[in-house]
């Protein structure tokens, strides 16, 4: 993998707009090599105000949100790289 042990991948399933078994039948058909969890009381979908299913929120080593995006076009090499920058 590009990144190696500098990232670590965590999924946070939701269902906005998509039932729990929806979101189970994609992953059985494209398995993803993530840690997923689920958000059963929608408090990551609140949180992050997740718009819909596909959005994106890329967090530094210290938690800090640096990168939001939606749908599939979207550059996450880059909001990675701005994750994997040192504080100063």
């Amino acid at each position: 993998m590009k990144y190696g042990d500098r990232v670590e991948f965590l999924v946070v399933a939701v269902a906005v707009n998509q039932s729990p078994n929806t979101v189970r039948r994609h992953l059985a058909r494209h398995p993803m090599p993530f840690r997923f969890l689920w958000d059963v009381n929608g408090n990551a979908t609140r949180a992050f105000q997740a718009p819909a299913t596909s959005y994106v929120a890329v967090l530094d080593a210290k938690g800090k949100v640096v990168y939001t995006g939606i749908g599939a076009d979207q550059d996450l090499d880059a909001a990675l790289a701005r994750a994997l920058v040192p504080a100063r």
